[in-house]
């Protein structure tokens, strides 16, 4: 267990003032094309949290004070939602309404995950991901860097590699450290 930074522990305050509130969301949508499958892309991020005890963090009180507590272990499902039997227009409208969803449902500072992966299918070879973290978990693992760890895991296990063959390091705390 450890203490919150600064910033975490401002997002801990907010979230304290007004629980259920999704202002602390930091939701990240991407068009993906091409063929997708939806286990390596779920097997890509749980290997991402493994290496990164950030996103396997929890924030508790323990004597009137916030600490984080880091899980040895979490796993997280890629949520699915197939929209390609829907008209063009409809499926627009339906992701639309879903990411809506999605990204404005609050998390829980206490209960992991507090990050979620969503993958919305609108035709064979067309997907919608979106991933949402609690901003007190993401002010050190920009969008970006994650999603590219995510893509060269996804690509190594696709191509029947493991995982420990795509070496890739990103900050894993708002202290900077590398993993």
């Amino acid at each position: 267990c450890a203490p919150l930074s600064h910033a975490q522990r401002q997002m801990w305050e907010i979230d304290q003032l007004t629980p259920g509130n999704p202002a602390g969301n930091v939701p990240y949508g991407y068009r993906l094309r091409g063929p997708l499958d939806r286990r390596t892309l779920e097997a890509s991020f749980n290997t991402v949290i493994e290496r990164h005890e950030i996103l396997r963090t929890t924030f508790h009180v323990r004597d009137d004070e916030p600490i984080q507590r880091v899980h040895s272990q979490l796993r997280i499902e890629v949520r699915a939602a197939g929209l390609q039997h829907l008209s063009v227009g409809e499926r627009e409208a339906a992701l639309q309404g879903l990411a809506t969803q999605e990204s404005t449902r609050p998390f829980d500072l206490s209960c992991p995950p507090l990050i979620r992966v969503s993958l919305f299918t609108l035709a064979d070879a067309e997907n919608v991901l979106l991933v949402n973290l609690h901003h007190i978990i993401a002010d050190g693992i920009p969008a970006a860097l994650l999603l590219n760890e995510v893509a060269v895991l996804y690509q190594a296990l696709a191509a029947g590699r493991t995982a420990s063959k795509a070496p890739f390091t990103t900050p894993s705390r708002s202290t900077g450290r590398t993993s």
